[in-house]
């Protein structure tokens, strides 16, 4: 029987698994954690150790990065610049000829350029001009009053009522000239309604004995314009209904309609 004052035996310390670093080597021993050891075993070969990759290309860029900036610190030594004495430093020596450059990169002397000789003014010109030279000719126009115009004149408008002006038909133009009609003749104006229905059915007609000849697909667009008496021109005899083409959109024309 132990005596009264007697201390029980210690337990034996228990320690702590063992976590391996990533990337250390563990020892071969068995396994002992259920964890950590349970891959080793006593037939199992050591594992191998980690090649560490990286240290060649590590050494290879620090001496790429020291080739290239001892290259920049001697390109950079070599450069004259003025110094406090109002000399020159670098790489040139005191008896060097360091006069700048003034001549372009791509010369191979810094001798200037020979002058070039003025043409000479004495040298014949051949006078004959050529089509460029030519001038265009003028365009040949005419204002005329509206009563004046014929069948077939392509006209554009003037700046005073009542008045266009005679234009080519090869070139652009606002109307050309469709027919020439008269209304029945009558002591008293009728009215501006009456004479523009009359006039509408005489255009009319003129329009769609001119279009059928034309293609489809000029006709559709185009139509027809006209010009009246008025009530003061009426009394003074005027009965014709001037007829004129034009396009549908306000365009001008292209061409002579009624040539063909």
């Amino acid at each position: 029987m132990a005596p009264p004052d007697a201390q029980p035996p210690e337990e034996p310390r228990q320690e702590p698994p063992y976590w391996p670093w990533p990337g250390e080597q563990i020892p071969y021993r068995r396994a002992e954690h259920p964890t950590v050891d349970a891959h080793f075993t006593e037939d199992s070969p050591p594992p191998p150790r980690p090649r560490r990759r990286w240290l060649p290309v590590g050494a290879v860029l620090v001496a790429v990065t020291g080739i290239t900036t001892a290259a920049l610190l001697l390109t950079q030594s070599g450069e004259p610049g003025p110094d406090d004495s109002g000399g020159t430093t670098g790489l040139y020596g005191p008896g060097d000829d360091i006069t700048p450059r003034t001549s372009e990169p791509w010369e191979t002397t810094s001798e200037p350029h020979p002058p070039t000789d003025p043409p000479d003014s004495s040298s014949p010109v051949d006078p004959t001009p050529t089509e460029d030279d030519e001038p265009s000719p003028p365009v040949e126009t005419q204002e005329v009053y509206v009563d004046n115009l014929s069948v077939g004149d392509c006209v554009d408008e003037a700046e005073r009522t009542s008045y266009y002006v005679i234009v080519p038909c090869e070139g652009e133009h606002e109307r050309q000239t469709l027919d020439l009609a008269t209304l029945d003749d009558r002591a008293e104006y009728p009215g501006e309604e009456v004479v523009a229905e009359e006039a509408r059915a005489l255009c009319w007609d003129s329009y769609s004995l001119a279009s059928s000849d034309w293609p489809a697909e000029e006709e559709e667009l185009l139509y027809y314009d006209k010009v009246t008496p008025s009530s003061s021109t009426w009394a003074e005899g005027d009965r014709t209904v001037i007829c004129l083409l034009k396009t549908l959109d306000g365009s001008p024309l292209q061409k002579d309609f009624l040539s063909g």
